[in-house]
């Protein structure tokens, strides 16, 4: 499920850590830079970050972390470290919750884990752009609907809104609806045979949004094109491959 951890928080941001190491489930320390150029983040936390947490993307197990020194609210600088996070597969970018937002919050949720070689993780503040809506309703259809085009040099973002292929509650749960969530995510670009080709992608460019996920298109050869898109593995034990038709075409006079 990607339900709503904690009812007295009010907010919530996916954090994307990417993993490419190879392997397969393991666990991992991971370390988070908080955007200071964040409002929403810095103008509804407590001065002292007693209202900041840390989940798992079906919201049943927090993370354990520790504020990382030089800390400031005032500054709006904050770095915490994350201990032990389970992941699924060391060729995917993971996802994991951070949670705030808690007024009467009057204990501090951060501890002091031991932290190993830690793998960055990501909060994106933008607005998604190149958007794909995967639906249901593409049967019988043999290439993706949704076509970008992009130059050889060009490294360009797509982003697909998968919100209304991820289930909801029937019934609001702690005030949400949200039942299932993304877990993590794997980059593709395949070729009419349907390989797949890291070089036409950025692994570690890969974010998140609330119901959205990125891949970061580079490379390519003129006039060739691929199938460019996610595995989105969820929180429910789907796997949903959602994808877009993108062209390499060189914009040149004729």
């Amino acid at each position: 499920m990607g339900t709503w951890a904690d009812s007295s928080l009010k907010y919530r941001q996916p954090i994307s850590i990417p993993v490419f190491t190879g392997g397969g489930a393991t666990t991992i320390d991971a370390q988070v830079t908080l955007p200071p150029d964040w409002d929403v983040f810095w103008d509804n936390i407590l001065s002292n970050f007693f209202d900041i947490k840390f989940y798992t993307a079906d919201g049943s197990t927090e993370i354990a972390y520790k504020r990382v020194t030089g800390s400031s609210y005032a500054g709006r600088s904050l770095q915490v470290q994350l201990d032990a996070i389970s992941i699924d597969d060391q060729s995917s970018t993971s996802l994991i919750y951070i949670y705030f937002g808690n007024s009467s919050a009057s204990s501090d949720p951060a501890t002091t884990p031991s932290i190993s070689s830690p793998k960055t993780g990501y909060i994106w503040i933008g607005r998604p752009v190149r958007i794909v809506t995967p639906t249901f309703s593409s049967a019988g259809r043999s290439e993706p609907e949704v076509v970008f085009t992009k130059e050889e040099g060009e490294k360009i973002d797509i982003w697909f809104d998968l919100r209304a292929i991820l289930a909801s509650y029937i019934d609001p749960f702690n005030g949400k609806i949200g039942y299932e969530a993304i877990k993590r995510v794997q980059p593709k670009s395949l070729n009419s045979s349907g390989t797949d080709d890291a070089g036409r992608y950025s692994a570690d460019d890969t974010y998140f949004l609330n119901g959205y996920a990125s891949i970061r298109a580079i490379a390519g050869n003129n006039n060739n094109d691929f199938a460019t898109g996610l595995d989105v593995y969820t929180t429910n034990g789907q796997t949903i491959k959602v994808r877009c038709l993108l062209k390499i075409i060189n914009k040149l006079p004729s």
